[in-house]
């Protein structure tokens, strides 16, 4: 008895069929991990971005404030030093401070004067008191 051909080929077309069905299983299978370890790794990537930009809008808020306190600081400079120097009442005034212990940097804060005018002052006014 010979086989029939029709039933060969629809045996090996069966086969050829269920061979490419766990094909693309395993395909789909592996898919699957892929995204869902890409799905893992965004998500982990969102949220080390999310803490970077909190960090960084502290970081911007402190700029902007430190912005707006120079800007202050040198509005006020502007007014005492209109001249291009410090006057003798605002010179007195630090004078006052510096000789009552307050830091040169304390006293240029309270007195809205550049620091290194202050630290200027007081160098003068050390080195004229020791000679």
């Amino acid at each position: 008895m010979i086989p029939d051909p029709g039933l060969i080929a629809g045996v090996a077309g069966c086969l050829a069929a269920l061979f490419s069905l766990l094909a693309v299983r395993r395909c789909h299978l592996r898919a699957s991990r892929d995204s869902s370890r890409l799905s893992h790794e965004f998500e982990s990537a969102q949220a080390l971005l999310a803490g970077r930009q909190a960090l960084f809008s502290e970081e911007i808020a402190g700029l902007r404030h430190a912005l707006s306190t120079l800007e202050i600081g040198m509005q006020n400079t502007d007014e005492i030093l209109r001249d291009g120097r410090m006057n003798r009442t605002s010179r007195a005034q630090a004078m006052r401070l510096l000789r009552s212990g307050v830091s040169p940097d304390t006293a240029a804060a309270t007195l809205g004067v550049a620091r290194r005018e202050i630290k200027l002052l007081a160098t003068v006014s050390q080195l004229l008191a020791a000679g």
